[in-house]
């Protein structure tokens, strides 16, 4: 498929496989699983950074505004899709990065789609979401369309919205167990605000939160997501955000090699990790469908690495 002129921001050269591909896997003689293909949309923006940038990008060509800003790590799945975009619509772009001025393959390719970029300290960094750092920055830069760290908002969850209908249109009304990793929440809170109630969303924290309940739920209630057909799985984070070990390595590696299916040590790795494990302890009812979202941020890992050695294949 490629996309349509009403909605071109990526490169008419690349084929944009929507809806993606839906499929199952053996990783359990008792269940029926798939995994969502989001990480085959396409070369540069595939995963839940094409779910989530869709309609931001769309409002704010529809708007006309003179830029985007954002915000991220220097590793950022999100700036990486996000820069791609704006390159091939000649949208402004304009960057918030977190820490000291580093160069990875990331950064690298972010400069080469033309992003303006700023490295700002962290505790200046934690002030991504304040009001007034908000308007400050708007107040500064004129006519900015502002998105925020990880493209989480209200538009992102219409993306969201198409991802359930993908996946219910080809699985019917039986009851769904939808697997997702949970960073910045925009993926995990849109599946919740549109399954139907009769499923349930399953969270794979890839950070370490001090009450992941609370941190979850807040984020939920700013959304006004009141569905509760939901469960928090907390124990697979690996030590937090960026934190891996010879365990996970070793699985992601044992997986590609297995079902031809990369997957990353930030997110998917360790959401693929802790749904195995759940699977091997009897945790799912037998009979129900269990879909894993693969959403992609396998761009990472050549930054990961290089910095780290050639740990993952």
């Amino acid at each position: 498929m490629i996309l349509t002129c009403n909605f071109k921001y990526i490169d008419v050269n690349y084929k944009v496989q929507i809806p993606s591909p839906l499929e199952e896997i053996k990783l359990h003689p008792d269940y029926k699983i798939y995994v969502k293909r989001d990480d085959l949309i396409h070369p540069f923006v595939s995963g839940n950074k094409y779910r989530k940038l869709k309609f931001n990008i769309i409002e704010a060509q529809k708007s006309n505004y003179n830029e985007i800003i954002s915000f991220g790590g220097a590793f950022s799945n999100h700036l990486h899709a996000l820069s791609f975009i704006c390159h091939q619509n000649h949208i402004p772009l304009r960057l918030f990065i977190r820490g000291e001025k580093v160069e990875n393959p990331t950064i690298k390719f972010i400069k080469e789609m033309g992003a303006k970029l700023h490295f700002i300290d962290r505790n200046t960094y934690t002030k991504r979401n304040d009001l007034i750092f908000l308007n400050d920055l708007q107040n500064q830069f004129s006519g900015s369309f502002i998105i925020p760290e990880g493209g989480t908002n209200s538009f992102a969850l219409l993306g969201m919205a198409e991802l359930v209908n993908e996946i219910q249109s080809s699985l019917g009304n039986e009851k769904i167990h939808y697997c997702a990793s949970f960073g910045s929440g925009g993926t995990s809170i849109g599946m919740l605000k549109y399954v139907t109630s009769h499923d349930k969303v399953h969270i794979f924290p890839a950070l370490k939160f001090p009450n992941i309940e609370s941190g979850f739920n807040e984020i939920r209630n700013s959304f006004n997501v009141e569905q509760s057909n939901f469960c928090l799985h907390g124990a697979y984070h690996f030590g937090g955000f960026a934190r891996y070990n010879d365990v996970l390595i070793t699985f992601i590696n044992k997986f590609k090699e297995l079902y031809h299916i990369q997957l990353d040590p930030l997110y998917t790795g360790k959401l693929f990790y802790g749904v195995i494990d759940l699977l091997n302890k009897g945790y799912f009812p037998i009979g129900d469908q269990i879909v894993i979202v693969h959403t992609g941020g396998l761009q990472g890992i050549s930054g990961f690495n290089e910095r780290f050695g050639n740990l993952l294949k």
